[in-house]
């Protein structure tokens, strides 16, 4: 069996389950309003299971083994839209300048956790899984990538509503 539910235990109905590793044809109906479900067989082995539903992710690995009924429960975070705008000093917006997203806390800032997007306008707009270890993170912080040089932006917490906006202001090179 496979409960899927958010960080506050409420469980997400409708979730779906993905199953990647040694047994990829096991399947999963969606989660019922209890956030449960379960597959008809157990497992043959090692598997990853990604369950995506109500605008949240998470991910589990179930070692199987058969001695044991198992229960896993897989924890889902909101999925996260961020919007990086960079600016020069005057406040006009630069097209073209890569951006990356990474945690909030310093020492996660050199670790991308998105592929990097170009600003188109000005803007990049970029998702983050809420399976992946950004999408556990209290908040984000950007980085734009201005004439070979890093411009790290301060942390920003998750927006409740709509995406996440970071803005970066920094100098073109010459």
């Amino acid at each position: 069996r496979v409960r899927v539910q958010d960080r506050e235990r409420r469980p997400v109905v409708g979730a779906t389950i993905r199953v990647t590793g040694e047994d990829p044809d096991l399947t999963f109906p969606p989660t019922g309003e209890d956030g449960w479900t379960r597959s008809h067989r157990l497992p043959l082995g090692n598997v990853d299971l990604l369950a995506q539903g109500d605008g949240r992710s998470g991910s589990a690995s179930w070692r199987w083994t058969p001695a044991f009924v198992t229960e896993v429960t897989i924890w889902a975070n909101p999925d996260r839209d961020v919007e990086v705008t960079v600016v020069d000093p005057t406040g006009a917006p630069q097209a073209g300048v890569d951006v990356g997203l990474f945690g909030d806390r310093q020492t996660d800032w050199r670790r991308p956790s998105v592929e990097p997007a170009a600003g188109e306008h000005g803007v990049a707009r970029l998702r983050v899984a809420g399976n992946s270890w950004l999408g556990a993170h209290r908040g984000v912080r950007a980085v734009a990538i201005v004439g070979g040089a890093s411009v790290v932006a301060e942390p920003v917490a998750w927006s409740e509503a709509g995406p996440t906006q970071i803005t970066i202001a920094a100098d073109r090179p010459p």
